[in-house]
């Protein structure tokens, strides 16, 4: 059995995303499957390069710029999606306050959260 080396808990949003890719910033749809204060893992209708730079932005509350910059660290077929673990080099202080948030909410209620979240985009090269 693999032995689990994260640093930070993941949790499961399974929400929509946009995914843009190269400079004209192409709108590809995907799904945050789950995220963590160390990476996320998201999949799209599109080819993801291993090794790749992201950017991860949402919305919370309307207000509130979640952040977080990173690298595509394991790419993988998914159904007929592409499936990449992302690896964050950083994350901002809303992110984790997000996820601290997310984390001390009752499962049953936790939907309440995803559905307070807003323009998620990550940009790949």
């Amino acid at each position: 059995m693999a032995v689990d080396r994260r640093r930070h808990r993941r949790y499961v949003l399974q929400t929509e995303l946009t995914v843009l890719i190269g400079a004209e910033k192409t709108p590809v749809p995907g799904k945050l499957l789950d995220l963590s204060a160390g990476g996320a893992f998201i999949t799209a209708r599109t080819a993801i390069e291993l090794g790749a730079g992201t950017f991860v932005h949402m919305v919370y509350q309307h207000s509130t710029i979640c952040e977080a910059t990173g690298h595509v660290v394991r790419t993988l077929p998914f159904g007929s999606e592409t499936g990449a673990a992302i690896e964050f080099a950083f994350a901002n202080q809303e992110l984790v306050a997000f996820l601290h948030t997310y984390k001390q909410t009752a499962e049953a209620l936790r939907w309440e959260l995803l559905q307070a979240l807003s323009d998620i985009q990550i940009r790949l090269p």
